[in-house]
Protein backbone atom coordinates (compact mmCIF):
# COMPACT_ATOMS: atom_id res chain seq x y z
CA UNK A 1 0.00 0.00 0.00
CA UNK A 2 1.62 3.57 -1.16
CA UNK A 3 1.97 5.75 1.92
CA UNK A 4 -0.84 8.18 2.16
CA UNK A 5 -0.08 11.88 0.93
CA UNK A 6 -2.68 14.67 2.34
CA UNK A 7 -4.36 16.04 -0.95
CA UNK A 8 -4.50 19.25 -1.63
CA UNK A 9 -3.69 22.13 -4.29
CA UNK A 10 -0.64 23.66 -4.27
CA UNK A 11 -1.97 27.28 -3.16
CA UNK A 12 -3.50 25.05 -0.06
CA UNK A 13 -0.46 23.26 0.89
CA UNK A 14 1.52 26.73 1.02
CA UNK A 15 -0.88 28.23 3.17
CA UNK A 16 -1.48 24.95 5.34
CA UNK A 17 1.35 24.53 8.50
CA UNK A 18 -0.03 21.07 8.85
CA UNK A 19 0.97 19.53 5.05
CA UNK A 20 4.50 18.89 4.56
CA UNK A 21 3.48 17.29 1.17
CA UNK A 22 1.31 16.82 -1.86
CA UNK A 23 1.10 14.90 -4.70
CA UNK A 24 3.01 15.10 -7.83
CA UNK A 25 1.20 16.05 -11.34
CA UNK A 26 -0.12 13.00 -12.74
CA UNK A 27 2.59 12.91 -15.47
CA UNK A 28 5.12 13.30 -12.95
CA UNK A 29 3.53 10.44 -11.16
CA UNK A 30 2.99 7.58 -13.94
CA UNK A 31 6.05 9.17 -16.15
CA UNK A 32 8.38 6.33 -15.54
CA UNK A 33 5.84 3.40 -16.08
CA UNK A 34 4.81 5.05 -19.48
CA UNK A 35 7.83 3.21 -21.51
CA UNK A 36 6.70 -0.43 -19.65
CA UNK A 37 3.06 -0.21 -20.12
CA UNK A 38 3.88 1.24 -24.02
CA UNK A 39 6.01 -2.14 -24.24
CA UNK A 40 3.54 -4.52 -23.04
CA UNK A 41 1.40 -3.17 -25.41
CA UNK A 42 0.53 -4.82 -28.81
CA UNK A 43 -1.29 -3.54 -31.93
CA UNK A 44 -4.68 -5.04 -32.67
CA UNK A 45 -5.42 -6.90 -35.55
CA UNK A 46 -7.88 -6.97 -37.97
CA UNK A 47 -9.14 -4.70 -40.73
CA UNK A 48 -8.18 -1.95 -39.64
CA UNK A 49 -4.63 -2.69 -40.57
CA UNK A 50 -3.26 -1.58 -43.82
CA UNK A 51 -2.17 -4.87 -46.25
CA UNK A 52 1.84 -5.36 -46.19
CA UNK A 53 2.33 -3.72 -42.91
CA UNK A 54 3.75 -5.41 -40.22
CA UNK A 55 1.25 -6.07 -37.15
CA UNK A 56 4.10 -4.97 -34.53
CA UNK A 57 4.85 -1.40 -36.44
CA UNK A 58 4.13 1.53 -33.83
CA UNK A 59 1.29 4.32 -34.91
CA UNK A 60 1.75 8.09 -33.60
CA UNK A 61 1.17 7.87 -29.84
CA UNK A 62 1.73 4.13 -29.66
CA UNK A 63 -1.92 3.67 -30.16
CA UNK A 64 -3.95 1.75 -33.09
CA UNK A 65 -5.04 3.20 -35.83
CA UNK A 66 -8.19 3.04 -37.70
CA UNK A 67 -7.48 3.70 -40.78
CA UNK A 68 -10.90 3.71 -43.36
CA UNK A 69 -8.72 3.68 -46.72
CA UNK A 70 -8.55 0.31 -46.55
CA UNK A 71 -11.82 -1.32 -45.42
CA UNK A 72 -12.66 -3.64 -48.11
CA UNK A 73 -15.76 -2.55 -48.57
CA UNK A 74 -15.04 1.27 -48.40
CA UNK A 75 -17.94 1.59 -45.88
CA UNK A 76 -18.16 3.38 -42.56
CA UNK A 77 -18.98 0.46 -40.69
CA UNK A 78 -17.82 -0.08 -37.70
CA UNK A 79 -14.71 -2.53 -37.79
CA UNK A 80 -14.67 -6.28 -36.49
CA UNK A 81 -11.52 -6.13 -34.58
CA UNK A 82 -10.23 -8.95 -32.63
CA UNK A 83 -9.99 -9.35 -28.66
CA UNK A 84 -7.20 -7.77 -27.11
CA UNK A 85 -3.89 -10.02 -26.15
CA UNK A 86 -4.18 -12.54 -23.28
CA UNK A 87 -1.54 -10.31 -21.82
CA UNK A 88 -2.58 -7.57 -22.36
CA UNK A 89 -6.05 -9.05 -20.07
CA UNK A 90 -4.10 -11.10 -18.06
CA UNK A 91 -4.89 -10.29 -14.09
CA UNK A 92 -0.99 -9.76 -13.40
CA UNK A 93 -1.41 -6.70 -15.42
CA UNK A 94 -4.50 -5.39 -14.31
CA UNK A 95 -3.60 -5.78 -11.14
CA UNK A 96 -0.13 -4.02 -11.55
CA UNK A 97 -2.11 -0.75 -13.21
CA UNK A 98 -4.50 -0.96 -10.58
CA UNK A 99 -2.15 -0.37 -7.75
CA UNK A 100 -0.46 2.73 -9.90
CA UNK A 101 -3.76 4.43 -9.28
CA UNK A 102 -3.55 7.19 -6.69
CA UNK A 103 -4.83 5.89 -3.05
CA UNK A 104 -7.17 8.53 -1.55
CA UNK A 105 -8.11 8.41 1.78
CA UNK A 106 -11.46 9.73 3.65
CA UNK A 107 -9.67 12.88 4.58
CA UNK A 108 -8.84 13.37 1.39
CA UNK A 109 -12.12 12.69 -0.17
CA UNK A 110 -13.60 14.63 2.26
CA UNK A 111 -11.57 17.60 1.05
CA UNK A 112 -12.74 17.14 -2.73
CA UNK A 113 -16.22 17.06 -1.25
CA UNK A 114 -16.51 19.69 1.97
CA UNK A 115 -16.01 23.49 1.55
CA UNK A 116 -12.58 24.48 2.36
CA UNK A 117 -13.85 26.07 5.57
CA UNK A 118 -14.92 23.06 7.39
CA UNK A 119 -11.74 21.29 5.64
CA UNK A 120 -9.98 23.23 7.29
CA UNK A 121 -11.76 23.69 11.24
CA UNK A 122 -11.52 19.58 10.21
CA UNK A 123 -7.71 20.17 10.19
CA UNK A 124 -7.34 22.57 13.13
CA UNK A 125 -9.39 20.46 15.47
CA UNK A 126 -7.20 17.05 14.23
CA UNK A 127 -3.77 18.56 15.24
CA UNK A 128 -5.36 19.86 18.71
CA UNK A 129 -6.00 23.56 17.67
CA UNK A 130 -9.12 23.56 19.75
CA UNK A 131 -9.24 27.15 20.83
CA UNK A 132 -7.83 28.23 16.95
CA UNK A 133 -11.10 26.15 15.93
CA UNK A 134 -13.48 27.85 18.63
CA UNK A 135 -11.81 31.57 17.91
CA UNK A 136 -12.69 31.09 14.14
CA UNK A 137 -16.01 29.20 14.66
CA UNK A 138 -17.20 31.99 16.81
CA UNK A 139 -16.05 34.93 13.93
CA UNK A 140 -18.25 32.71 11.77
CA UNK A 141 -20.94 32.47 13.36
CA UNK A 142 -20.88 36.10 14.62
CA UNK A 143 -21.13 37.39 10.76
CA UNK A 144 -23.91 34.88 10.21
CA UNK A 145 -25.99 36.18 13.17
CA UNK A 146 -25.04 40.17 12.47
CA UNK A 147 -26.78 39.26 8.71
CA UNK A 148 -29.66 37.49 10.21
CA UNK A 149 -30.47 40.42 12.23
CA UNK A 150 -29.99 42.93 9.79
CA UNK A 151 -32.39 41.28 7.19
CA UNK A 152 -31.84 40.38 3.72
CA UNK A 153 -31.94 44.13 2.11
CA UNK A 154 -29.27 44.57 4.67
CA UNK A 155 -25.81 45.71 3.23
CA UNK A 156 -24.04 43.44 5.02
CA UNK A 157 -25.60 40.18 2.60
CA UNK A 158 -23.57 42.22 -0.18
CA UNK A 159 -20.18 41.73 1.52
CA UNK A 160 -19.00 38.39 1.16
CA UNK A 161 -18.61 36.42 4.73
CA UNK A 162 -15.05 35.11 6.36
CA UNK A 163 -15.92 31.57 5.16
CA UNK A 164 -15.43 32.34 1.46
CA UNK A 165 -12.55 34.50 1.25
CA UNK A 166 -9.59 32.21 0.83
CA UNK A 167 -6.93 34.21 2.39
CA UNK A 168 -8.45 35.75 4.97
CA UNK A 169 -9.25 32.20 6.59
CA UNK A 170 -5.83 31.10 5.75
CA UNK A 171 -4.56 34.25 7.73
CA UNK A 172 -7.14 33.22 10.50
CA UNK A 173 -5.95 30.03 10.70
CA UNK A 174 -2.08 30.13 10.52
CA UNK A 175 -1.89 33.17 13.37
CA UNK A 176 -4.54 31.74 15.62
CA UNK A 177 -2.61 28.14 15.43
CA UNK A 178 0.62 29.87 16.05
CA UNK A 179 -1.26 31.89 18.82
CA UNK A 180 -2.42 28.93 20.51
CA UNK A 181 0.72 26.77 20.45
CA UNK A 182 2.76 30.25 21.94
CA UNK A 183 0.19 30.37 24.77
CA UNK A 184 0.76 27.10 25.79
CA UNK A 185 4.69 27.83 25.82
CA UNK A 186 3.48 31.00 27.87
CA UNK A 187 5.22 32.99 25.20
CA UNK A 188 3.26 35.85 25.41
CA UNK A 189 5.47 37.98 23.03
CA UNK A 190 4.66 35.90 20.05
CA UNK A 191 1.05 35.55 21.25
CA UNK A 192 0.77 39.69 21.03
CA UNK A 193 3.09 39.82 17.54
CA UNK A 194 0.01 37.34 16.27
CA UNK A 195 -2.84 38.94 17.28
CA UNK A 196 -1.02 42.17 15.90
CA UNK A 197 -0.55 40.92 12.89
CA UNK A 198 -4.48 40.33 12.26
CA UNK A 199 -5.31 43.20 13.37
CA UNK A 200 -2.84 45.12 10.73
CA UNK A 201 -4.13 42.87 8.07
CA UNK A 202 -7.96 43.31 8.83
CA UNK A 203 -7.14 46.83 9.35
CA UNK A 204 -6.68 47.39 5.32
CA UNK A 205 -9.87 46.02 4.70
CA UNK A 206 -12.91 48.68 5.18
CA UNK A 207 -15.43 45.92 5.47
CA UNK A 208 -13.61 44.01 8.16
CA UNK A 209 -13.03 46.92 10.87
CA UNK A 210 -14.37 45.32 13.25
CA UNK A 211 -12.28 42.19 13.32
CA UNK A 212 -9.24 44.93 13.52
CA UNK A 213 -11.13 46.40 15.97
CA UNK A 214 -10.89 42.53 17.69
CA UNK A 215 -7.70 41.29 17.58
CA UNK A 216 -6.57 44.80 19.28
CA UNK A 217 -8.85 44.23 22.12
CA UNK A 218 -6.79 41.05 22.25
CA UNK A 219 -3.29 42.86 21.99
CA UNK A 220 -4.35 44.86 24.97
CA UNK A 221 -5.43 41.91 27.10
CA UNK A 222 -1.83 39.98 26.26
CA UNK A 223 -0.27 43.00 27.02
CA UNK A 224 -0.87 43.58 30.35
CA UNK A 225 0.20 40.12 31.06
CA UNK A 226 3.58 41.20 29.60
CA UNK A 227 6.27 42.87 32.24
CA UNK A 228 9.87 42.37 30.75
CA UNK A 229 9.59 44.91 28.15
CA UNK A 230 9.47 47.93 30.13
CA UNK A 231 5.85 48.83 28.93
CA UNK A 232 6.77 48.76 25.00
CA UNK A 233 3.89 46.11 24.08
CA UNK A 234 1.60 47.63 26.32
CA UNK A 235 2.25 51.60 25.33
CA UNK A 236 1.65 49.92 21.33
CA UNK A 237 -1.39 48.29 22.80
CA UNK A 238 -2.62 52.01 23.71
CA UNK A 239 -1.79 53.31 20.51
CA UNK A 240 -3.34 50.82 18.55
CA UNK A 241 -6.50 51.05 20.32
CA UNK A 242 -6.70 54.31 20.33
CA UNK A 243 -6.30 54.39 16.64
CA UNK A 244 -9.29 52.03 15.83
CA UNK A 245 -11.72 53.99 18.70
CA UNK A 246 -10.67 56.80 16.19
CA UNK A 247 -11.80 55.65 12.84
CA UNK A 248 -15.10 54.19 14.73
CA UNK A 249 -15.97 57.75 16.22
CA UNK A 250 -15.88 56.92 19.24
CA UNK A 251 -13.19 60.12 20.44
CA UNK A 252 -13.63 60.34 23.91
CA UNK A 253 -12.56 56.27 24.14
CA UNK A 254 -9.71 57.13 21.90
CA UNK A 255 -8.50 59.92 23.79
CA UNK A 256 -8.62 58.19 26.82
CA UNK A 257 -6.31 55.39 24.92
CA UNK A 258 -4.30 58.38 23.64
CA UNK A 259 -3.53 59.67 27.33
CA UNK A 260 -2.24 56.55 28.38
CA UNK A 261 -0.28 56.69 25.43
CA UNK A 262 1.44 59.88 26.34
CA UNK A 263 1.88 59.05 29.84
CA UNK A 264 4.07 55.76 29.27
CA UNK A 265 6.17 56.91 26.34
CA UNK A 266 7.67 60.16 28.47
CA UNK A 267 11.56 59.83 28.58
CA UNK A 268 11.68 56.73 26.48
CA UNK A 269 13.56 55.89 23.53
CA UNK A 270 11.19 53.62 21.96
CA UNK A 271 10.41 53.76 18.03
CA UNK A 272 8.53 52.65 15.75
CA UNK A 273 8.97 50.17 12.61
CA UNK A 274 9.32 53.52 10.07
CA UNK A 275 11.95 54.69 12.78
CA UNK A 276 9.44 57.77 14.37
CA UNK A 277 9.95 58.15 18.29
CA UNK A 278 6.86 56.79 20.00
CA UNK A 279 7.12 60.09 22.09
CA UNK A 280 6.54 62.04 18.77
CA UNK A 281 3.74 60.13 17.63
CA UNK A 282 1.83 60.02 21.37
CA UNK A 283 1.95 64.29 20.64
CA UNK A 284 0.54 63.93 17.54
CA UNK A 285 -2.30 61.65 17.99
CA UNK A 286 -3.18 63.76 21.45
CA UNK A 287 -3.21 67.11 19.92
CA UNK A 288 -5.22 65.53 16.91
CA UNK A 289 -7.65 63.66 19.41
CA UNK A 290 -8.23 67.19 21.06
CA UNK A 291 -8.92 69.42 18.13
CA UNK A 292 -11.28 66.73 17.26
CA UNK A 293 -12.95 66.69 20.50
CA UNK A 294 -13.12 70.55 20.05
CA UNK A 295 -14.83 70.48 16.42
CA UNK A 296 -17.57 67.83 18.07
CA UNK A 297 -18.63 69.68 20.52
CA UNK A 298 -21.69 72.69 19.66
CA UNK A 299 -20.20 76.08 19.66
CA UNK A 300 -22.66 76.94 22.33
CA UNK A 301 -20.56 75.03 25.21
CA UNK A 302 -17.69 77.66 24.28
CA UNK A 303 -16.18 76.90 27.91
CA UNK A 304 -15.55 72.91 26.94
CA UNK A 305 -14.43 73.61 23.29
CA UNK A 306 -11.91 76.55 24.90
CA UNK A 307 -10.29 73.47 27.31
CA UNK A 308 -9.56 71.23 24.72
CA UNK A 309 -7.82 74.02 22.91
CA UNK A 310 -6.25 74.81 26.21
CA UNK A 311 -5.12 71.20 26.02
CA UNK A 312 -4.27 70.58 22.60
CA UNK A 313 -1.72 74.01 22.97
CA UNK A 314 0.15 72.88 26.58
CA UNK A 315 0.77 69.66 24.55
CA UNK A 316 1.70 70.96 21.36
CA UNK A 317 4.02 73.33 23.44
CA UNK A 318 5.69 71.03 25.42
CA UNK A 319 6.54 68.47 22.10
CA UNK A 320 9.22 71.25 20.83
CA UNK A 321 8.09 70.38 17.50
CA UNK A 322 7.14 73.39 15.31
CA UNK A 323 4.54 71.30 13.08
CA UNK A 324 2.29 70.70 16.16
CA UNK A 325 2.93 74.26 18.03
CA UNK A 326 2.35 76.53 15.25
CA UNK A 327 -1.26 75.06 14.26
CA UNK A 328 -2.12 74.83 17.96
CA UNK A 329 -1.19 78.36 18.48
CA UNK A 330 -3.55 79.69 15.34
CA UNK A 331 -6.51 77.08 16.78
CA UNK A 332 -6.25 78.78 19.97
CA UNK A 333 -5.89 82.83 17.89
CA UNK A 334 -9.00 81.12 16.23
CA UNK A 335 -11.02 80.64 19.57
CA UNK A 336 -10.19 83.54 21.31
CA UNK A 337 -11.31 85.61 18.26
CA UNK A 338 -14.72 83.52 18.41
CA UNK A 339 -14.82 84.65 22.12
CA UNK A 340 -14.41 88.07 21.30
CA UNK A 341 -11.19 88.39 23.75
CA UNK A 342 -9.03 90.41 20.50
CA UNK A 343 -5.94 90.90 22.49
CA UNK A 344 -5.39 87.41 23.73
CA UNK A 345 -6.00 86.52 20.04
CA UNK A 346 -3.65 89.13 18.74
CA UNK A 347 -1.14 87.38 21.28
CA UNK A 348 -1.70 83.25 19.77
CA UNK A 349 -1.39 84.85 16.53
CA UNK A 350 1.72 86.65 17.05
CA UNK A 351 3.31 83.35 18.55
CA UNK A 352 1.75 81.90 15.05
CA UNK A 353 3.69 84.25 13.36
CA UNK A 354 7.22 83.87 15.46
CA UNK A 355 7.09 80.07 14.46
CA UNK A 356 6.43 80.50 11.16
CA UNK A 357 9.29 82.68 10.56
CA UNK A 358 11.64 80.92 12.79
CA UNK A 359 10.71 77.72 10.55
CA UNK A 360 10.65 79.64 6.82
CA UNK A 361 7.41 78.48 6.31
CA UNK A 362 5.97 81.43 3.97
CA UNK A 363 2.68 79.97 4.01
CA UNK A 364 2.33 79.88 7.13
CA UNK A 365 3.69 82.85 8.21
CA UNK A 366 1.44 84.44 5.57
CA UNK A 367 -1.78 83.48 6.56
CA UNK A 368 0.13 84.24 10.37
CA UNK A 369 -0.09 88.25 8.73
CA UNK A 370 -3.35 87.98 7.13
CA UNK A 371 -4.93 87.04 10.53
CA UNK A 372 -3.43 89.55 12.45
CA UNK A 373 -4.38 92.42 9.75
CA UNK A 374 -7.65 91.38 10.65
CA UNK A 375 -7.72 91.71 14.04
CA UNK A 376 -5.91 95.01 13.99
CA UNK A 377 -8.19 96.35 11.42
CA UNK A 378 -10.54 95.41 13.83
CA UNK A 379 -9.03 97.77 16.43
CA UNK A 380 -8.98 100.74 13.70
CA UNK A 381 -4.85 99.77 14.57
CA UNK A 382 -4.36 100.94 10.88
CA UNK A 383 -0.52 101.56 11.20
CA UNK A 384 -0.13 97.41 12.33
CA UNK A 385 -2.49 96.22 9.98
CA UNK A 386 -0.60 98.10 6.96
CA UNK A 387 2.72 96.28 8.28
CA UNK A 388 1.82 92.96 8.83
CA UNK A 389 -0.02 93.33 5.15
CA UNK A 390 3.24 94.62 3.71
CA UNK A 391 5.13 91.50 5.05
CA UNK A 392 2.50 89.21 3.50
CA UNK A 393 2.57 91.00 0.19
CA UNK A 394 6.22 91.17 -0.25
CA UNK A 395 6.63 87.18 1.10
CA UNK A 396 3.95 86.42 -2.12
CA UNK A 397 6.13 88.36 -4.53
CA UNK A 398 9.43 87.11 -3.28
CA UNK A 399 7.57 83.35 -3.78
CA UNK A 400 6.08 84.28 -7.06
CA UNK A 401 2.88 83.19 -5.37
CA UNK A 402 0.27 85.71 -8.11
CA UNK A 403 -2.62 84.82 -6.57
CA UNK A 404 -2.03 85.70 -2.63
CA UNK A 405 -0.04 88.86 -4.23
CA UNK A 406 -3.28 90.19 -5.82
CA UNK A 407 -5.20 89.49 -2.57
CA UNK A 408 -2.61 90.80 -0.66
CA UNK A 409 -2.24 94.23 -2.96
CA UNK A 410 -6.30 94.38 -2.60
CA UNK A 411 -5.94 94.13 1.17
CA UNK A 412 -3.15 96.99 1.79
CA UNK A 413 -5.64 99.05 -1.02
CA UNK A 414 -8.45 99.12 1.48
CA UNK A 415 -5.69 99.20 4.75
CA UNK A 416 -4.72 102.26 3.06
CA UNK A 417 -8.09 104.07 1.80
CA UNK A 418 -9.05 103.27 5.66
CA UNK A 419 -5.89 105.12 7.08
CA UNK A 420 -6.36 108.26 4.88
CA UNK A 421 -3.99 107.61 2.35
CA UNK A 422 -5.87 107.34 -1.12
CA UNK A 423 -2.95 107.75 -3.06
CA UNK A 424 -0.71 104.78 -2.11
CA UNK A 425 -4.30 103.11 -1.45
CA UNK A 426 -5.22 103.96 -5.62
CA UNK A 427 -1.60 102.14 -6.39
CA UNK A 428 -2.37 98.98 -4.32
CA UNK A 429 -5.69 98.27 -5.95
CA UNK A 430 -4.92 99.08 -9.65
CA UNK A 431 -1.57 96.65 -9.10
CA UNK A 432 -4.34 94.04 -7.39
CA UNK A 433 -6.89 94.83 -10.56
CA UNK A 434 -3.53 94.48 -13.11
CA UNK A 435 -1.83 91.39 -11.69
CA UNK A 436 -3.46 88.49 -14.54
CA UNK A 437 -2.62 90.89 -17.35
CA UNK A 438 0.83 91.79 -15.69
CA UNK A 439 1.75 88.51 -15.60
CA UNK A 440 0.30 86.85 -18.56
CA UNK A 441 -1.38 84.36 -16.26
CA UNK A 442 -2.98 81.26 -18.87
CA UNK A 443 -5.90 81.22 -16.12
CA UNK A 444 -7.60 84.59 -15.44
CA UNK A 445 -10.70 83.16 -14.04
CA UNK A 446 -9.04 82.28 -10.52
CA UNK A 447 -8.38 85.56 -9.94
CA UNK A 448 -11.69 86.70 -10.40
CA UNK A 449 -12.52 87.04 -6.88
CA UNK A 450 -10.24 89.99 -6.41
CA UNK A 451 -10.37 91.44 -9.61
CA UNK A 452 -13.70 92.40 -9.37
CA UNK A 453 -13.78 93.78 -5.76
CA UNK A 454 -10.89 96.05 -7.09
CA UNK A 455 -12.41 97.27 -9.91
CA UNK A 456 -15.06 98.25 -7.72
CA UNK A 457 -12.49 99.82 -5.32
CA UNK A 458 -10.58 101.69 -8.36
CA UNK A 459 -13.95 104.14 -8.22
CA UNK A 460 -14.24 104.91 -4.88
CA UNK A 461 -10.33 105.22 -4.53
CA UNK A 462 -10.70 107.46 -7.29
CA UNK A 463 -13.62 109.51 -5.49
CA UNK A 464 -11.21 109.86 -2.19
CA UNK A 465 -8.28 111.16 -4.31
CA UNK A 466 -10.16 113.78 -5.49
CA UNK A 467 -11.84 114.88 -2.21
CA UNK A 468 -9.46 117.28 -0.83
CA UNK A 469 -8.90 118.82 -4.31
CA UNK A 470 -12.72 119.46 -4.42
CA UNK A 471 -13.07 120.58 -1.22
CA UNK A 472 -10.35 123.02 -1.51
CA UNK A 473 -11.97 124.10 -4.50
CA UNK A 474 -15.68 124.89 -3.12
CA UNK A 475 -13.62 126.25 -0.46
CA UNK A 476 -11.79 128.67 -2.17
CA UNK A 477 -15.10 130.51 -3.51
CA UNK A 478 -14.04 132.33 -6.53
CA UNK A 479 -16.07 132.00 -9.89
CA UNK A 480 -12.78 130.73 -12.17
CA UNK A 481 -12.91 127.70 -9.27
CA UNK A 482 -16.97 127.60 -9.46
CA UNK A 483 -16.72 127.11 -13.06
CA UNK A 484 -14.29 124.38 -12.89
CA UNK A 485 -16.55 122.16 -10.69
CA UNK A 486 -19.35 122.64 -13.26
CA UNK A 487 -17.18 121.74 -16.08
CA UNK A 488 -16.25 118.82 -14.30
CA UNK A 489 -19.40 117.39 -13.07
CA UNK A 490 -21.03 118.10 -16.89
CA UNK A 491 -18.29 116.22 -17.71
CA UNK A 492 -16.51 113.96 -14.98
CA UNK A 493 -13.02 113.64 -16.58
CA UNK A 494 -9.36 114.94 -16.45
CA UNK A 495 -10.20 115.47 -12.69
CA UNK A 496 -6.23 115.66 -11.86
CA UNK A 497 -6.07 118.75 -14.76
CA UNK A 498 -8.88 120.58 -13.67
CA UNK A 499 -8.40 120.86 -9.84
CA UNK A 500 -4.60 120.51 -9.97
CA UNK A 501 -4.44 124.02 -8.49
CA UNK A 502 -6.14 123.26 -5.38
CA UNK A 503 -4.07 121.40 -3.89
CA UNK A 504 -3.37 123.56 -1.06
CA UNK A 505 -6.34 124.58 1.34
CA UNK A 506 -6.75 128.06 1.01
CA UNK A 507 -5.98 130.05 4.35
Amino acid sequence: MPQERSFLSSLNVKNNPFVSCSLPLLNQRYDCHMEEVRRNLKPMGGLGVPDGTSKNSQYPNDFPSNNFAHNANNSGAAINCEFPNEDFNSDAVKLRLRAELPHLTRKQIAQLQLPFYETLCHDLLENGYHYAFTELFAIHQKQMEERRRAGPDSSLWTIPSISEQSEKIHMLRDQLSKAEAATRRQDNHTVFTCYLRLAKFFNDYPDELWLAEHFFDYCFTVAKRITDDGGLKMAQAYEYNGLAKETKGDLQMACSFFIQLYNATRDKAWKEEDGTKMSKNADRHLVRIYHALLEATPKEHLCERMAYCIKAHDIASASNDWTLAAPASLKMGQMYQEANKISEAITFYRGYFDLSKGANDWVSLGNACESLAQLFESQNNMQETIRYLKIYAELCEEHCDWLQLCKASRLLGHAYDKAGQAQEALQWILKAYKMPHSINTPNPAQFRKYTETSRLMIGVTRAHCMNVLFTNAIITGTSDALLRIIEWKADPRNEQKLFMSFEKRPS
